[in-house]
């Protein structure tokens, strides 16, 4: 007898044609079967679906199964449940045939599961994402969650690397999105730069300029060498740090130490004891502006701080050149500069790119990026850093100049992946 073959390629049932009409490839009535779409020649043919069958107990009271998706490139399915006392994610291994939490919420305040199904739900590089129309879109990272999730009876914990303990999860840690650093960095600087030291002690100075006249050479007590260049510029400072007098360091001979003035302040003339300070000015053709950013661990990057007011300090004498005609006294002296209050409490961020705006520019550049450990004073929560240089880094993507907020809505419905991007819809 001839064989008589059909394959079922449009997966298609039709209800609507005479059975004996029907076009090859459609089918008139089928209970519990799939489409077969295997490579190895039964693509098209029909398969019974399996049924279920009971592999773990998650021991949640009231639980329901209000959501789920299926990670087909890594084999798992995630399904979230809402219980009478406890909401939580769980996860499916295929491969291992296992039942995991991947976070756990025994308050049902974190994670604001409606009891109505949840639609939008997608999977992407390891993160978990979804919006249900009741609350904030959220994110988790499932291998971090997962590794902090000991049971469905156990809130989600979360390592902060500030205080360097596991504690609970919040809905902060959860929700897409992420709060911006509230205030600039506060500025340190000064006109003198950096106290010159030997062996980490501040170097002493013993200083008379009393009839000492501007380009006068003079010599002045030192309590070591301070090991200048020849003609290094360098100022005298009080032990208070008030700036007197400006200097250019000419030689030493034991603890003599020869000078020639270029700027004295009348002021301290008369014998007293300070310390020695010295620095190249920083920026001094710039009117320039810090602020920073946080970058989080999913590479998510939050919006700029405030910048700070503009670092400049002009010279506080008459320095000008008629012959090319140059204000030299607009030249910016800031010597040393120092960013503290930076805020490096928060848990998810991974690290922290400092930010440089000049004012005749609308460019923005990353100065430097730090981790957060790297920043002085790190522990206390407000880390400080150094600025040395006038070198940056990199500079900010035009697209990220005007981002005032993140555009994130506060509930959506639906929510899916294009191209890398979330999208969200009502």
């Amino acid at each position: 007898m001839p064989e008589i073959k059909n394959t079922f390629l449009k997966g298609k049932m039709n209800k609507d044609a005479d059975e004996r009409l029907l076009p090859s490839g459609e089918y008139r009535d089928a209970l519990n079967i799939q489409v077969g779409v295997s490579e190895n020649g039964d693509a098209g043919s029909l398969h019974n679906i399996l049924g279920n069958s009971k592999i773990s107990s998650i021991n949640i009271s009231g639980a329901k199964c209000i959501g789920s998706i299926a990670d087909t490139e890594n084999e798992k399915i995630y399904w979230f449940i809402y219980g009478t006392s406890v909401n939580a994610i769980a996860e499916y291994d295929e491969t291992t045939n296992t039942v995991s939490p991947v976070l756990v919420d025994t308050t049902k305040l974190i994670t604001n599961f409606p009891n109505t199904q949840i639609t939008a739900i997608n999977v992407i590089d390891g993160y978990l994402f979804w919006t249900d129309g009741y609350s904030e879109p959220k994110i988790i990272d499932i291998n971090l969650f997962k590794a902090k999730s000991t049971n469905f009876s156990t809130t989600t914990k979360i390592f902060d690397d500030f205080t360097l303990l596991d504690r609970n999860i919040t809905e902060a840690d959860i929700t897409l999105i992420k709060k911006k650093p509230a205030s600039a960095p506060t500025v340190i600087s000064n006109t003198y730069g950096e106290i010159a030291k030997s062996g980490g002690t501040d170097i002493t100075v013993t200083a008379d300029f009393t009839g000492i006249n501007n380009g006068d050479t003079h010599t002045v007590t030192v309590s070591a060498d301070p090991g200048f260049d020849v003609n290094q510029v360098f100022f005298i400072i009080t032990n208070t740090n008030i700036k007197t007098h400006e200097c250019k360091f000419k030689s030493i001979a034991g603890s003599t130490l020869t000078l020639e003035a270029i700027n004295v302040d009348a002021a301290y003339t008369a014998s007293f004891t300070g310390k020695i300070a010295f620095g190249e000015p920083l920026f001094e053709d710039k009117f320039v502006r810090f602020a920073y950013r946080w970058k989080f661990k999913n590479n998510q990057l939050s919006i700029f701080s405030p910048f700070t007011e503009p670092i400049f300090e002009p010279k506080k004498y008459i320095d000008y050149n008629p012959v090319n005609g140059y204000n030299n006294s607009m030249l910016n002296q800031i010597r040393f500069i120092e960013l503290d209050n930076i805020d490096v409490t928060p848990t998810d961020v991974e690290s922290i790119d400092i930010l440089y705006k000049e004012s005749n520019n609308t460019n923005i550049y990353v100065y430097k990026t730090l981790k957060k450990e790297n920043f002085t004073n790190y522990n206390t929560g407000s880390g400080k850093i150094k600025i040395d240089s006038e070198s940056v880094y990199s500079i900010v993507p035009e697209n990220q100049l005007l981002r005032q907020y993140d555009n994130i809505p506060y509930k959506a419905k639906a929510g899916e992946i294009v191209g890398n991007r979330i999208i969200f819809g009502n």
